[in-house]
């Protein structure tokens, strides 16, 4: 499986030493809670709301399935831009995790693969009155990015996580 850091940690770190890695504290989500989570996004947020979308759940994990042919031009979008997504999160979820503590817990790391040539992956996290989304590679192949959430104290929790 692949391993790439994400944002100022991929100028600075190779890959991690994976036993070090599982020993620090960390917060999981794994298949059974993502199963969990619901094909909702930000309320702000529209484009998503016009996708019919579902979650799956698989042997490794969550399939996120969006049915984008019934959203009217969407064959003049920018395939540099996607602007219509189906999400997962924890949006409307009840779990003792969230918030979790950026000082605690500074590394998000997300694994993926991606089924479809048209998937164009993202993630998106909430906190204290502001937002961060960055796309992911799109790959066939199980891939992980990890990437820093905190910086300089803040945001000192993460409050919503959503795959798109």
């Amino acid at each position: 499986m692949n391993y790439e850091y994400s944002g100022y940690l991929r100028s600075i770190l190779d890959a991690p030493d994976v036993t070090t890695r599982d020993q620090l504290d960390h917060v999981l989500f794994g298949r059974e809670d993502l199963a969990k989570w619901r094909t909702h996004d930000m309320p702000s947020d529209k484009e998503w709301q016009r996708v019919p979308a579902q979650r799956m759940p698989t042997e490794h994990g969550v399939r996120i399935i969006g049915k984008f042919h019934e959203i009217r031009q969407i064959d003049n979008l920018s395939v540099d831009n996607p602007s219509f997504w189906a999400p997962l999160s924890n949006i409307g979820v009840t779990d003792s995790r969230f918030p979790i503590d950026v000082e605690q817990c500074p590394i998000a790391e997300i694994t993926y693969r991606c089924i479809s040539d048209n998937a164009f992956p993202a993630w998106m996290w909430a906190f204290e009155g502001a937002r961060e989304l960055e796309f992911l590679p799109p790959t066939p192949r199980w891939h992980t990015v990890a990437r820093r959430i905190g910086h300089n104290g803040y945001p000192s929790r993460l409050d919503t996580l959503a795959i798109r």
